[in-house]
C-alpha cells in the first residue's frame, strides 16, 4: 500500500527527516484550506498551472508550500492551485512558524525575485531535454516546456 506521506519512494523518509529536523515538521493539509495572499503581486495564469498539474501527475507533490501561522501561502502558491484543480485531498506544507509578520512579507518577494536572477544554458538545456525525450518515459509538458519552444 502506498504510503500518504511518502509515497512509493523508498529514500523519500530520510529526506523528509532532514527537512524536518533543520526546518521544523511537515504538515498535510486540504489545499482548499490554506488562504492565499490577497495582495501577492505575482500572478499565475491558467497556463502554469496546467503545467504544474502535469508536473505533479507524473512526479508527485514533491516541494511543500511555506505558509505562515494561520495557514496562508508565503511561497508555492501556484502548487497549491495546482492542487487544487487536481482535487488533491492533502499536501505536504511546511509552516514557517519562525518568521516574523514582517519577515513572511519580505520573504514573499524575495522567493520569487531570486527565482527570476538564473537562466537556462541553452545548449545543456537541449541536450537534456533531447535525451530526457528519448528516454520515452515521461512527457515534455510534464517538465514545463511544449515541444516547439525550450527556452
Amino acid at each position: 500500500m502506498k504510503n500518504e506521506r511518502t509515497g512509493s519512494n523508498p529514500t523519500l523518509p530520510n529526506q523528509l527527516a532532514a527537512i524536518e529536523q533543520h526546518l521544523g515538521p511537515l504538515d498535510y493539509r486540504d489545499p482548499n484550506s490554506l488562504k492565499l495572499y490577497e495582495s501577492n503581486p505575482r500572478k499565475h495564469p491558467e497556463k502554469q498551472i496546467v503545467k504544474l498539474m502535469a508536473s505533479i501527475s507524473e512526479f508527485g507533490f514533491l516541494v511543500p508550500p511555506l505558509v505562515d501561522e494561520d495557514g496562508t501561502v508565503i511561497a508555492g502558491e501556484a502548487r497549491v492551485l495546482a492542487a487544487r484543480a487536481l482535487s488533491l485531498p492533502s499536501i505536504p506544507v511546511l509552516p514557517a512558524t519562525h518568521l516574523s509578520p514582517r519577515q513572511v512579507r519580505a520573504y514573499r518577494l524575495a522567493d520569487n525575485k531570486l527565482a527570476e536572477l538564473s537562466h537556462f544554458d541553452p545548449e545543456a538545456l537541449a541536450l537534456e531535454l533531447v535525451s530526457i525525450i528519448d528516454m520515452e518515459e515521461i512527457a515534455i509538458n510534464a517538465l514545463g516546456w511544449d515541444t516547439a519552444n525550450w527556452t
